[in-house]
């Protein structure tokens, strides 16, 4: 059996970034059934990666930020920016050379745009 932990839903289409949301559950596929149940799938792309409470990937501030975040909600660029977390999608990331994309790809997976929009309808 897979460990409860927390996943970062980040969502992503044409037009860009719509937003990110945490969930707490065991996998990636349990976590896309619950957003599109709860009616907080904003569809496109979703990449998704897992982290615990004390995941080494994070500083402490950083984790502290994130356990603060709520669940099950959409949240924004300007949401997480207020936090003080990095409102970039991956691919903004990977272009600014600012954060270490490959290592948080490394523990990442994606469900394809329209595999998602699959589900949602």
């Amino acid at each position: 059996m897979t460990a409860k932990q927390t996943w970062w839903l980040s969502f992503v289409g044409p037009e860009g970034f719509r937003g990110v949301v945490l969930v707490d559950c065991a996998m990636l596929a349990e976590a896309h059934l619950i957003i599109n149940a709860r009616g907080v799938n904003p569809g496109g792309e979703i990449a998704g990666f897992s982290f615990s409470a004390d995941d080494d990937r994070m500083d402490a501030a950083d984790r502290k930020r994130m356990a603060a975040l709520p669940r099950l909600t959409r949240l924004t660029r300007a949401q997480l920016e207020a936090t003080g977390l990095d409102g970039q999608t991956f691919g903004e990331a990977r272009q600014s050379g600012g954060f270490d994309v490959d290592a948080a790809e490394a523990g990442m997976e994606v469900i394809c745009e329209d595999c998602n929009l699959k589900v949602q309808s």
